[in-house]
């Protein structure tokens, strides 16, 4: 029949990929089919074994991983001298629903599959017609069409009224042995894959309500699938005839992996990726992309679990393997090259995440059809490298890039263009281009409002950074009044007592001091404290901050009492500190500061016994630690204990500590005046000489 040579002739394009031809012919050959007369034809009780189909063959794009979704998927060709008109009809159907799959033509792929079912169903078997598609795999097909169309719901509802069938036909004993067993387990492992990708459609509270239902609904059914897959009768997994089946268990294997991966189960997931990696490399060779597939997983399991080098090893073992097989320019090979430079970056790896975003970047650029978003993101990732390489110039030409692109692929109040705008304007900030920087700030702002809400903390976040600028600016009381926005907002999302409510009131009680509002800055600052006090998220590093702040107010107002306990406060933190060799936030020189400071307030008090006390403290603490003390602060020190002992009378103590000072001064580094210290030892020894005239005259 010349319906039959034209289904053949398409199924031939087909596996060329040329499907729209293959329509054509196909399409001629239905018109072919109807004007054929009908003829008589007995149907056989079974099916013969040479035209039975070989349901575990696979169709894969050359860019397709395979996670056992296109089972039943090749075309169908139709055995010469075939008179069954039912199987005729229905091949040409599936055919050419095959055809308008593979160019994504989903909907009128779910039509003709459709079609193809009734002409097997009116048969009145489902598993008796001759060398036909069957029912199940027809129902396969609409399901796979269903699934890629986002319907998920539907593919389900195919996928197990296929399963349906397939029990039926086991129960029933008309089709026994290896390849019913293979048709479950596919279908089992579809059913799964549709329950896993349901996931990705949920939001971020109906996922964590979902997961734990949908990933134990998951590994049930693949673990069935598994378990149905692995009980065909030659385990040789190295026999050319086995390959296909052991590639079968490898995917079930793999996808197992995944959605332990997405439970959190990152060691389970592990071991089942290691295990499909090995039966993918055994029947698939080395540079296959389904290996690929598995190296990718197994390198993301491994930055879960924060095995960094084993992730970026296995990232590059997937580079090796996709940029051969898809192009350097394929989307997944510029993914992962973004990848393994966001690795480089957090482990501070700079020169290597350059190198590797740089590939990203050139590579994303030379695709036919550039992907503008991924650009963007790469651009963004390389302006924060950057930064933190300290070249800024070259950050903020990075970021601009980005911001170009995002103006022309989002809406204007998007939250990439708020992100882009908020690095450009930290940069501009730092460059002392404020007014600039308020403008990309304020921006920012308004797209957060829009976005959050105006009692979010991304604005609160944003606000607290135009304060900055605007204290930069001197531009105090604007920056007093935004930073009391930022303190009511956090106050009511995080309560009166968080450690963000305390790191606001610092920053309000510095923005308030700088103004001048000595009163309200110490209230600020004491409160700061108190939460600190109790806070759990607070350490010695932030509470000796908010002491050392409401000290200093203190201090300036005249309130040396308290400012004194807060001195002591902090002199008793920083020995704790010192004390703690584990403890890295003490630096000697902080001791010193706060010595001296206690000295200067005892000094003020009339307490010359304690005052003097703390700064001898302060000079051992500099000859202890030469090195990590500035030779300029120590000769301070000095020179102050040379004042205390000459006020005292002692000028020979005294001489010995300008002495000192004016040595440390000769030792700086930096090249600093000597004439200061110089200038104290002729003025002790002009006081020294005094003194000794005056006991002379005395005498």
């Amino acid at each position: 029949m010349a319906c039959i040579d034209l289904n053949n002739k398409a199924v031939a394009l087909i596996q060329d990929n040329e499907s729209s031809s293959a329509i054509e012919f196909l399409n001629r050959a239905l018109l072919c089919f109807v004007a054929s007369p009908a003829q008589h034809y007995n149907r056989p009780r079974h099916h013969d074994p040479q035209t039975n189909w070989v349901e575990s063959e696979h169709y894969y794009t050359a860019d397709q991983y395979d996670e056992g979704m296109t089972t039943f998927s090749l075309a169908r060709p139709i055995l010469p001298g075939c008179t069954n008109r039912a199987t005729i009809e229905a091949t040409i159907f599936f055919n050419l629903a095959i055809a308008h799959t593979r160019i994504q033509e989903e909907a009128e792929a779910t039509l003709l599959f459709t079609k193809a079912l009734e002409v097997v169903t009116r048969l009145g078997s489902r598993d008796e017609q001759p060398s036909g598609p069957a029912s199940h795999a027809i129902l396969h097909n609409i399901g796979h069409a269903h699934f890629r169309a986002g319907n998920n719901g539907d593919a389900l509802e195919s996928y197990s009224q296929a399963l349906e069938h397939l029990l039926d036909q086991r129960s029933r004993k008309s089709c026994q042995g290896d390849q019913n067993s293979s048709s479950i387990s596919a279908t089992l492992n579809c059913i799964a894959m549709v329950h896993f990708h349901d996931l990705s459609h949920l939001s971020s509270g109906d996922l964590d309500n979902s997961m734990e239902t949908n990933t134990t609904i998951c590994l049930g059914t693949l673990n069935g699938a598994l378990s149905m897959r692995s009980n065909f009768n030659d385990t040789n997994e190295g026999s050319q005839g086995n390959h296909a089946a052991w590639r079968e268990i490898a995917t079930i294997i793999n996808n197992i992996g995944r959605v332990k991966f997405a439970r959190g189960e990152y060691g389970e997931a592990l071991q089942f990726y290691m295990e499909a990696y090995h039966h993918r490399r055994t029947t698939l060779g080395d540079n296959h992309l389904d290996v690929a597939a598995t190296l990718f997983n197994i390198a993301q399991t491994h930055e879960q679990l924060h095995n960094t080098d084993d992730a970026i090893a296995n990232y590059k073992a997937f580079l090796l393997i996709a940029t051969s097989k898809l192009g350097e320019d394929h989307g997944d090979v510029v993914k992962v090259l973004l990848v393994i430079g966001e690795i480089y970056e957090r482990i501070d790896e700079l020169e290597e995440a350059y190198t590797f975003l740089s590939h990203a970047l050139r590579f994303a650029r030379l695709a036919v059809e550039p992907a503008y978003e991924i650009i963007a993101t790469i651009l963004n990732k390389l302006g924060n490298v950057l930064y933190d390489q300290n070249k800024d110039e070259a950050a903020l030409a990075s970021y601009e890039q980005g911001l170009i692109i995002e103006r022309n692929l989002y809406p204007s109040l998007h939250k990439n263009i708020a992100v882009t705008l908020l690095n450009i304007a930290r940069i501009d900030q730092e460059m002392g281009r404020y007014m600039r920087a308020l403008t990309l700030f304020s921006e920012a702002l308004q797209i957060a409002r829009v976005l959050n809400g105006d009692r979010s903390e991304e604005v609160a976040n944003i606000l607290s950074s135009i304060a900055l600028v605007n204290e930069l600016r001197g531009d105090y009381s604007t920056a007093v009044a935004e930073l009391t926005e930022v303190l009511e907002t956090r106050q009511e999302l995080f309560g009166a007592e968080h450690f963000l409510v305390s790191v606001t009131l610092n920053s309000l009680g510095l923005a308030q001091s700088k103004e001048g509002s000595l009163n309200s800055a110490l209230i600020s600052f004491l409160r700061s404290l108190q939460i600190r006090r109790i806070c759990p998220e607070s350490n010695t590093r932030a509470l000796v901050t908010s002491c050392y702040n409401a000290a200093t107010v203190c201090k300036s107002v005249g309130e040396l009492d308290q400012a004194l306990r807060l001195y002591e406060e902090i002199l008793e933190l920083e020995r704790g500190c010192a004390a703690n060799t584990d403890d890295d936030s003490y630096a000697p020189v902080d001791l010193v500061a706060t010595l001296k400071q206690l000295f200067l307030i005892c000094q003020e008090s009339g307490d010359e016994a304690s005052a003097l006390k703390h700064l001898l403290e302060a000079a051992q603490i500099c000859a202890d630690n030469a090195a990590a003390i500035h030779a300029q602060d120590a000769s301070h020190i000095h020179q102050l204990l040379g004042d205390t002992y000459l006020v005292k009378g002692d000028t020979s103590t005294a001489m010995k500590f300008y002495t000192i000072a004016t040595r440390l001064y000769r030792w700086n580094d930096n090249g600093l005046d000597l004439q200061g210290a110089f200038e104290r030892c002729r003025v002790g020894l002009y006081c020294r000489h005094n003194l000794r005239a005056a006991a002379a005259a005395a005498a």
